[in-house]
């Protein structure tokens, strides 16, 4: 039953995973792999807690009055690219590694998707448009924008404070740090440094976890920036964990409308259409495109997938996790699912984490 998962997208891929736990004897009679699948199918069936929180909200609104305050737009903006932003590496990462080690062909159709996402000079990438989006919202609702620069300056902040015991808590110490400590950061000056450092002393570091996190799995860096791990790009274990990771990550970021069965982005694509009356013709136009970009059925189609574009995204990104699993060895098959289960339970961890925010800003 699709109803027993997030979507018909991550349904898929358990089927297919446990077919291809069915078809192999070692497979089956390992009690590694049963297990992690187990647990892995476990997170394919629970729906990200902000999904019903956002639709219970809109619902349950006056007519007269937007459901959410400022304050709570203000955590949701940050929510929404603190998540994204942890996988904006996922795509590119898998198609270098897939490059590096051989898998041309495989590397040019998962090389198509990367470029629909982070576009070229003549597409406006995602990351972009959730950006813009983001922009036009704060800028009619008074927020105080979050830009790429502005986002990992906060999280520099947060890392710096947690790797130096010191509070970094003025514009002008923040930039002697990240002059001495020679951190990049995207083209900056002194308000964006102003502004990250309100997001910064607000939310905490909690925020920034998961994207540490995703970073370490995917990528084998660390951000501590004193640790120099082994890399073998010829690890089947670790280009599985990628490949099985950028999988779930798009499976779960299907949107089905027909079913009301939404991702993360098709929440915020609800808050937006609950702004409307908020925003002009214009600014609507903007909010609504990286929501429409995730949910674009033209460009799926013109390429020979079936629905929207991230459908297709999630269908190739099955069929090379697959492929690569498929020849591992029951341990490192286990190991790979177990890892990519972590990430799982991290990522719905962040949104209970988030509603749980949102709850307490109800009431104060």
């Amino acid at each position: 039953m699709d109803n027993d998962f997030i979507n018909s997208a991550t349904r898929l891929l358990v089927r297919d995973f446990d077919n291809l736990i069915r078809s192999r004897q070692d497979f089956f009679e390992s009690r590694v792999v049963v297990d992690s699948f187990a647990a892995f199918r476990r997170t394919c069936a629970t729906m990200p807690s902000i999904v019903g929180y956002v639709d219970g909200r809109i619902k349950n609104a006056p007519a007269d009055r937007i459901a959410f305050s400022p304050e709570q737009l203000e955590l949701m903006m940050l929510g929404m690219i603190a998540r994204s932003s942890s996988t904006y590496g996922t795509i590119p990462g898998v198609v270098a590694h897939l490059a590096l080690v051989g898998e041309h062909a495989d590397a040019a159709i998962l090389n198509e998707n990367a470029k629909n996402e982070t576009g070229d000079r003549i597409h406006t990438p995602h990351s972009t448009l959730l950006y813009d989006c983001f922009a036009v919202i704060g800028e009619a609702l008074h927020i105080p924008v979050l830009t790429p620069a502005r986002y990992h300056i906060m999280r520099l902040i947060l890392l710096g404070r947690r790797r130096t015991a010191t509070n970094l808590t003025g514009v002008d110490a923040i930039q002697i740090y990240l002059d001495n400590a020679d951190l990049h950061a995207p083209n900056y000056d002194r308000n964006d440094i102003h502004i990250a450092l309100h997001y910064a002393n607000k939310y905490g570091p909690e925020l920034i976890k998961l994207h540490s996190v995703v970073i370490k799995a995917e990528t084998r860096l660390d951000e501590r920036g004193d640790t120099v791990a082994e890399r073998n790009p010829y690890d089947r274990g670790w280009l599985a964990i990628r490949c099985l990771e950028l999988a779930m990550r798009e499976a779960s970021s299907v949107d089905e409308h027909e079913t009301n069965r939404l991702s993360f982005i098709g929440a915020w694509g609800q808050v937006v259409e609950h702004l409307a009356p908020k925003l002009s013709s214009c600014q609507l136009e903007r909010a609504r495109a990286w929501t429409e970009a995730h949910n674009d059925e033209e460009a799926g189609q013109a390429v020979g997938w079936e629905g929207a574009a991230e459908e297709g995204h999630a269908e190739d990104a099955r069929d090379q996790a697959l492929k690569v699993m498929t020849k591992l060895l029951p341990e490192t098959f286990g190991a790979a699912l177990d890892e990519v289960t972590k990430l799982n339970e991290l990522r719905l961890g962040f949104w209970d984490d988030m509603v749980m925010r949102l709850e307490a800003m109800e009431s104060s």
